[in-house]
């Protein structure tokens, strides 16, 4: 079999350097989310054992709401950042002209402004709508509204791009686990000062806040390090000149991206409609175990999206066939090996840590 660490006479990166940033952003993002999902899932023993499958259901449905809303409207942006991106970074680097690079960022920025500007708006207009199908308590659907504005910190958009843009994903490591810990923090302290439903969603409204401004500050930091800060004079009428096929581009990726947003958080806000809360909390203590084992593998995509961007660029298509293949083999073989330990001991876990009823 060809080596894939052979080195690339072209310019840019070679072929070893690409899968050892490669190798390192897997240990560092799919690491941190194993390592704080385990904590999430924690956050949901704490729920359940102190004060109800119902609060997490109710909990659960109002996040996926939120996530809904964002899901159809937003165009997925960090995606082309990445896909036009590259190139103009080679371009950059090769010229010394940086504002094509920060048109882009600008473009970026814009077309999120709009999108989750829609979302925001259709999801506070819907809200008194969603509280009397989901029966949501009257302390949550007052906050609903408020709630809303929390989307922008947790829906993947131009600063998350950046970051992996500058392998800066590490940010990305860094507000899941923040997130994840906040969380439990939060649930922790309502528990122990006698709270209830409302702590704990303003638990999970802070957490979501704070985690979601560190890849915007990092994205910040180094595009201000780097002289690209983005340029937003323009930048939207100028985005289809420059980078051809960048609409087109959006709109699909948002087909491709809302179509699992509408099965993931849709799945949700129908189990809760039609069973209630209670359905809703167990189905999301089922998601969290699956998502244990599948959410560090899909992300894996997002992860190899930057240096295959990168690879295009060069026009390296071997490099980027040998190192999806082994992409796919080690992925295969993890996968098995959990599934191994998983499946036989997922009842008893779940007797143990959630109760027996559950």
């Amino acid at each position: 079999m060809e080596d894939i660490d052979s080195p690339e006479p072209r310019g840019g990166l070679t072929s070893s350097e690409i899968l050892r940033r490669f190798r390192r952003n897997i240990a560092v993002v799919v690491g941190s989310r194993l390592l704080f999902g385990l904590l999430n899932l924690g956050t949901n023993i704490l729920i359940v054992r102190a004060f109800g499958v119902v609060e997490l259901g109710i909990a659960v449905m109002l996040q996926g709401y939120v996530r809904l809303f964002s899901g159809i409207v937003q165009l997925q942006s960090w995606q082309a950042i990445l896909r036009f991106g590259a190139v103009a970074e080679e371009e950059a680097e090769k010229s010394g002209k940086l504002g094509k690079l920060r048109q882009l960022y600008g473009f970026g920025f814009l077309v999120d402004l709009g999108t989750l500007g829609l979302a925001i708006i259709g999801a506070i207009l819907c809200a008194p709508l969603a509280a009397g199908v989901l029966e949501w308590p009257p302390e949550v659907s007052t906050f609903a509204p408020f709630f809303v504005l929390c989307m922008p910190f947790i829906t993947h958009a131009t600063s998350n791009g950046i970051v992996r843009l500058y392998d800066r994903v590490d940010a990305l490591a860094w507000q899941f686990s923040i997130n994840a810990v906040l969380r439990f923090a939060g649930v922790a302290l309502a528990a122990l000062l006698g709270g209830g439903l409302f702590h704990i969603i303003l638990a999970w409204f802070i957490a979501s806040i704070i985690s979601g401004l560190i890849p915007i500050a990092i994205a910040f930091r180094e595009m201000h390090a780097r002289n690209s800060l983005p340029l937003f004079r323009g930048s939207l009428r100028a985005g289809g000149q420059l980078f051809p096929g960048v609409w087109r581009f959006l709109i699909f990726a948002n087909i491709n991206g809302a179509g699992s947003q509408v099965l993931t958080n849709g799945t949700t806000l129908f189990i809760g409609a039609e069973l209630g809360a209670a359905a809703t909390g167990i189905y999301e203590v089922a998601r969290r175990f699956a998502a244990a084992l599948s959410r560090p593998t899909r992300l894996l995509g997002p992860l190899i999206f930057p240096e295959i961007a990168k690879l295009s660029a060069q026009s390296d298509w071997n490099t980027i066939r040998k190192l999806i293949l082994r992409l796919l083999r080690g992925t295969g073989l993890i996968l098995l090996g959990v599934a191994a330990v998983l499946f036989p001991t997922l009842p008893w876990l779940v007797e143990i840590l959630f109760g027996a009823e559950l």
